[in-house]
């Protein structure tokens, strides 16, 4: 069974074809208007049951009658509107209030068209990290500026279209990395964000 999205920007619909032609007693499954992570892109149900059914019986055949029923995002909303959500920041085990309507597939990185809002976790110490993940996203030798937001501090990093805030716990580092490149506030958004976690 090869599962692709139609419009995959990563992994074109080609390439899931040239795989498929090799594989003898193979099936594919294309999601129309739909990118890279076909089976759970938007909350794909289409692409869970089609999954599902082939784990289930791999030699049984493939229904692909839920696929006319498959609603593709038609428009992400801009950053500049985001209004925002309680989540549960599944891989780190707190919750923190995220942009409604971005998409996420990992429950810790939403994105929309001109949007990122992500978190992460580093071991280790605040000053080793500042300079590994503000490098990563063209910030490097920009200044850490210590901000108090609620009850807690963070220490910022900003550059006129990203934003990241880490904040130091015993053995790690949370860090928030806000990037917006339509002209919206990185700083405000990822003070927002920051404000609204329960319990790092």
């Amino acid at each position: 069974l090869v599962l692709t999205g139609a419009i995959d920007s990563n992994t074109p619909l080609e390439n899931a074809q040239l795989a498929a032609s090799r594989l003898s007693n193979s099936k594919i499954v294309a999601f129309p208007s739909t990118g890279h992570f076909s089976v759970h892109q938007g909350g794909n149900a289409c692409g869970a049951s089609i999954l599902t059914a082939f784990l289930v019986n791999p030699t049984g055949p493939v229904s692909t009658s839920c696929l006319a029923a498959a609603r593709p995002i038609a428009t992400l909303p801009s950053p500049a509107s985001a209004s925002f959500q309680s989540a549960w920041i599944i891989p780190f085990g707190f919750n923190a209030d995220v942009p409604e309507g971005w998409v996420t597939l990992d429950q810790s990185a939403w994105r929309t068209a001109g949007g990122t809002v992500a978190f992460a976790r580093a071991p280790g110490l605040i000053s080793d990290t500042i300079g590994a993940v503000a490098g990563q996203v063209g910030l490097a030798g920009a200044t850490a500026t210590p901000l108090t937001i609620g009850a807690l501090n963070w220490t910022q990093v900003s550059g006129p279209d990203t934003t990241i805030l880490f904040y130091q716990d015993k053995t790690s580092v949370l860090v928030i990395l806000v990037s917006l490149s339509n002209g919206s506030d990185a700083r405000a958004f990822a003070k927002r964000v920051a404000q609204s976690i329960t319990s790092p």
